[in-house]
């Protein structure tokens, strides 16, 4: 047989001729030549829940390399970590980015611990396996699984990736009803609720001792002695209130209380005696010896919203009249000096006279006739006539008549005006600048995309016009975007950093907000001023008995020249 003349070319250069210029992207390279990444995903934070954590399978993978003599552990050039669900589809950015690497060329094979790792879903399945049809995914090598690139292998790939998607949906369905479950029995789902510990054995909510008696403490002092939130943060903090999960635990971690806190934790109805978990509501005290920490009535007093909700039913005619108003005024904050319950803004347009219909009478009112004078008396302490109701208009002149005499510890209360400012615009300064950064990170991703996209462009026309033909516009695009979004973050920031507030701008401000709350049509607005200034008040007859302002118009305020009940 004759020999072959000396060649000047080589079969690598005949399969690169083929590749890139005959289109035939499916040009198998040697397997000395393959460039792989490795995939490792965990589901979940919670390592006891999983069948191998990340440092395992990657750690796997390369003995299973090792073992091989077909690939060599230097090919690996890429390990991608991801830590999330697989179980739908088009919410994996790091797995979208691989596959990207297989369509650019950067990567030609996959290295993973198990199929279920990568796909558990029938959509991102079905890409890898398409992937492995076009030849762009050249080699797969799983460290639990021997993967067999033909027909029938493909095939039991295909179904592994469905079972998996059963598993995955069967488990979604049966913690589902292990939660409902628990929250019918009253059980322990895994939140911890402050003043209280769980049974290690029956995994029923017990009271959690002193920590208990602190925050009932703490919703008496809101309830009946008119204390603000802040207050009552402060109250807990000095007192070290803490939480701990069971019963016996001797170590328990500090409760983080601010005034936000309290407001949030004393609206949970769960202190009431109900457990809510997501679409499950139960009653605690009809299933075993459950101690509720404040009465129903107590926990529609601090949650208005839900009062008034419940007084809408005993009165159908109100419900239609609280669905018009899109911002109530005071919202939480009015209380009734008789009986301390709390009171909503309604409002009715004019029934007679020349402005029948057109301008609207604002007051509130409550309806839990437990004993209160308005409903029980006819004449007030003053000997005028009770009614049920307060207008609006006494409120805020009674408001106004604070704010008109905020006038002692002026620069005490402008330092301490000063420090919220500088502590407001701390918080968004860092936020705009943490835009700023978020913004840098998805334009230098978005840039690595384009040049890929551009490298193809230039080495496989076809190919780019067949699977990424418009990406490059619309990368762009987004780039554009992003940078719109990073320069309106600087321009924010770079605001938040100048000049404070003089003492003339402080005074000016409170006189501002006079003159926005004797605007009765401006709703909006006065909400908002409401909402700086006033921390309560109680209100009587037509007349306001008692105002909390929020600091520091708390401390101005020349109660010499404030009348016992103004109106």
């Amino acid at each position: 047989m004759d020999k072959l003349n000396k060649s000047e070319y080589d079969t690598k250069d005949l399969i690169s001729y083929y590749k890139n210029y005959e289109n035939s992207s499916e040009a198998l390279l040697p397997d000395e030549e393959i460039k792989y990444v490795l995939h490792a995903r965990k589901s979940t934070t919670d390592e006891n829940r999983q069948l191998r954590s990340i440092p395992d399978q990657i750690k796997e993978c390369l003995q299973a390399v090792r073992n091989r003599k077909d690939i060599d552990e230097s090919q690996i050039i890429e390990i991608i970590e991801e830590d999330g669900s697989a179980k739908s589809a088009g919410q994996r950015p790091l797995f979208d980015k691989m596959l990207e690497g297989f369509r650019t060329g950067k990567y030609q094979g996959l290295i993973c611990w198990a199929p279920d790792r990568l796909a558990r879903n029938m959509k991102e399945g079905g890409e890898i396996i398409e992937m492995i049809d076009e030849h762009l995914i050249q080699k797969m090598l799983f460290a639990t699984y021997d993967f067999e690139d033909s027909p029938n292998g493909k095939m039991l790939l295909g179904i592994l990736f469905a079972t998996s998607k059963q598993y995955s949906d069967k488990l979604s369905i049966d913690a589902k009803r292990g939660v409902e479950g628990n929250t019918e029995d009253g059980k322990y789902n895994g939140f911890i609720v402050p003043g209280y510990c769980v049974d290690p054995v029956t995994k029923f909510f017990l009271s959690d001792g002193t920590n208990w008696k602190l925050l009932r403490n703490a919703f008496r002092m809101k309830l009946y002695e008119r204390k603000t939130d802040e207050e009552i943060s402060k109250y807990l903090k000095d007192n070290g209130f803490s939480k701990r999960k069971f019963e016996g635990d001797e170590k328990t971690e500090l409760v983080k209380v601010t005034k936000n806190w309290v407001n949030k934790t004393m609206k949970n109805p769960f202190y009431a005696g109900i457990y809510k978990v997501g679409n499950k509501v139960v009653d605690l005290t009809g299933l075993y010896n459950f101690e509720p920490m404040i009465t129903v009535d107590e926990f529609l007093r601090i949650n208005t919203q839900v009062g008034a909700i419940l007084q809408g039913k005993k009165d159908k005619a109100l419900v239609g009249a609280r669905k018009t108003i899109a911002y109530e005024l005071l919202r939480g904050k009015v209380y009734c000096g008789y009986c301390n319950a709390p009171m909503t803004m309604e409002r009715h347009k004019v029934p007679k006279g020349k402005n029948k219909g057109k301008v609207q009478l604002v007051f509130y009112h409550h309806d839990l006739k437990n004993g209160c004078a308005r409903f029980s008396e006819k004449i007030d302490e003053h000997g005028n006539p009770m009614k049920k109701t307060v207008r609006t208009r006494y409120i805020m002149s009674g408001i106004c008549h604070y704010l008109a005499n905020c006038t002692k510890n002026f620069d005490e209360a402008y330092d301490y005006y000063i420090k919220q400012i500088k502590e407001e615009r701390r918080t968004e300064s860092l936020k705009e600048k943490r835009k700023v950064k978020e913004a840098n990170a998805t334009i230098k991703n978005l840039e690595e995309s384009q040049r890929a996209l551009l490298a193809l462009q230039l080495r496989d026309y076809s190919s780019f016009e067949k699977y990424h033909k418009g990406e490059l516009e619309k990368i762009e695009e987004r780039i554009s975007n992003q940078k719109t979004i990073r320069a309106q973050a600087e321009e924010k920031s770079n605001k938040l950093d100048k000049t404070l507030p003089t003492k003339e701008d402080f005074s000016n401000l409170i006189q501002s907000y006079l003159e926005i709350l004797q605007k009765p049509t401006d709703i909006i607005a006065q909400d908002e001023v409401c909402k700086k200034v006033v921390s309560n008040l109680y209100v009587k007859n037509d007349f306001v008995s008692v105002i909390n302002l929020n600091p520091p118009y708390n401390s101005m305020v020349d109660l010499t020249k404030i009348s016992t009940g103004w109106g």
